[in-house]
């Protein structure tokens, strides 16, 4: 009621503002709480530090991404990169059908995590069009793309793909 009264005095100018700013606000808040609930908590990483604390052992096929990793997967075997976001819910479905079938990897094969939110602006990103999450690449020993595709829903449609 007293708003209804506190409007209808405010002339047709001053109203239009406050319903932009009402608008506004309604949407940054909107923006906020959606954004926050289709991420998980990050505690205290930032967003350009990449996840080192996976329970694999050093010589496991799926491992976090770094350049030297890459380069020296590709150099005994078949190296692909897996664009991976934690708040992707296809991503973690592919993550954890790896992490469930870790003993079906060949051993020729390295399957690199790597960090979307991370390498998706820089140069690694940059350099395989990287556009949505979810997205794998198979590199050769240059670093050079020999495949890419996305939506690989299990490690055995991903390991299909591999040429």
């Amino acid at each position: 009621m007293i708003w209804t009264i506190w409007i209808t005095n405010i002339d047709m100018n001053s109203k239009t503002w406050l319903w932009i700013v009402v608008a506004l606000a309604l949407a940054m808040a909107s923006y906020f709480i959606i954004g926050a609930l289709g991420k998980e908590p990050v505690g205290d990483t930032t967003q350009q530090e990449i996840d080192t604390t996976d329970s694999q052992s050093e010589d496991s096929r799926f491992i976090n991404y770094t350049p030297e990793a890459a380069l020296a997967a590709a150099e005994e075997g078949d190296a692909v990169l897996f664009f991976h976001a934690p708040w992707c819910p296809t991503c973690r479905a592919l993550e954890a059908d790896i992490n469930d079938h870790l003993a079906d990897i060949p051993e020729d094969v390295t399957i690199l995590k790597t960090d979307y939110d991370t390498y998706r602006a820089m140069d690694l990103g940059k350099k395989f069009g990287i556009t949505i999450q979810h997205t794998l690449v198979q590199v050769d020993t240059e670093g050079n793309q020999i495949k890419k595709w996305s939506g690989s829903p299990t490690l055995s449609s991903l390991l299909g793909e591999i040429v």
